[in-house]
Order: C-alpha cells, then sequence, then structure tokens
C-alpha cells in the first residue's frame, strides 16, 4: 500500500500484540487498534518517520525502505548500495 508515492510501514499482524504502543508514539495519529492489532488507519497522514517501527517491542512493524545517501556530485542518476544483489 503507498500513499503520496511512498510505500507505508507494514505491520505483522501475526507479531503484533495489540499493546498500543505504536499508536501512543505516532506523531500523526497515522495507527490505531483495530480488532486488538495495529492497523494503518490514516495513511495520509504518515511521514514515514521511524518512531513505530522503533518502538514496538515484538518488532511487527517495518518500513518497506531504506533511505541512502549517494555521494559523488552525480545527482541525475539513482543511487545504487553496492552490497545487494538483484535478481
Amino acid at each position: 500500500m503507498t500513499t503520496k508515492h511512498h510505500p507505508l510501514p507494514v505491520i505483522d499482524t501475526q507479531r503484533c500484540t495489540g499493546c498500543g504502543i505504536c499508536v501512543a508514539g505516532c506523531p500523526t495519529k497515522t495507527i490505531a487498534l483495530h480488532n486488538e492489532r495495529a492497523v494503518i488507519a490514516h495513511p495520509d497522514a504518515c511521514t514515514f518517520c521511524e518512531l513505530c517501527e522503533i518502538n514496538c517491542p515484538e518488532q511487527a512493524i517495518g518500513r518497506p525502505f531504506r533511505v541512502v545517501f549517494a555521494t559523488g556530485t552525480d545527482t541525475t542518476k539513482p543511487a545504487h548500495d553496492s552490497d545487494e544483489t538483484t535478481h
């Protein structure tokens, strides 16, 4: 699921215990509890900060993206992580 052309955090409902720490810590109130599990209730409000991911004690929330800062001066080409392989 994406919003504003950015991927949203992914919540693993098998790992989520419904403790509500992510809900309490989300500065934009993007996350809510539904049926005792965390859900992305307001996707347009998400600012892609890392607070939900960091604060989840069960590691049930992950952001399917990573910020990579390019080196060099050519900003017209996308940066590639040399440690990753493509399949």
